[in-house]
């Protein structure tokens, strides 16, 4: 499959022959890269998807929150139950440290995926029902950097 293609003025991001219409594709903000972009997509009701990625990669970083603002929205974890199934949707709220952006460090979904699951995710995301509270330590699965297969989610 091709890598993720950003399309700003058009405001829309490909991948292969999937094309999905964001909120809003801009250019990297801290100029790391002159080919580095960041999208937001609206999976459904306070669900956020957030993606950053350079032009042409075949992996991209993805995060979930509840507002389309990382300094005012919560964060969102993918919350485990006692089997360590999935049950859901949970909030992140703001961390103690202050840094609504830090996620409360390992809670909040997020990760490097390859571009080929990027819809498995917003289908993923989309099935999960918000079971309301705060997610909890060690109750929540989250993408780890390592090459993760969407399929070995517990469900």
């Amino acid at each position: 499959m091709a890598g993720i293609h950003f399309d700003v003025e058009n405001q829309c991001v490909k991948i292969g022959s999937l094309s999905r219409r964001p909120i809003w594709v801009r250019p990297w903000e801290w100029n790391v890269t002159p080919d580095g972009y960041t999208a937001l997509f609206l999976v459904r009701r306070e669900v956020y998807l957030y993606l950053e990625a350079q032009e042409g990669d075949d992996s991209v970083w993805v995060g979930l929150r509840a507002g389309e603002s990382a300094e005012d929205s919560d964060g969102l974890a993918v919350a485990l139950d006692e089997n360590g199934r999935v049950r859901g949707l949970a909030r992140v709220p703001l961390c103690s440290c202050g840094d609504r952006e830090c996620g409360d460090a390992g809670v909040q979904f997020g990760g490097e995926i390859p571009v080929q699951e990027i819809e498995d995710v917003f289908e993923l995301v989309d099935e999960l029902r918000d079971v309301g509270g705060a997610a909890v330590r060690g109750k929540t699965w989250f993408y780890d950097g390592q090459d993760c297969n969407l399929a070995d989610i517990p469900r």
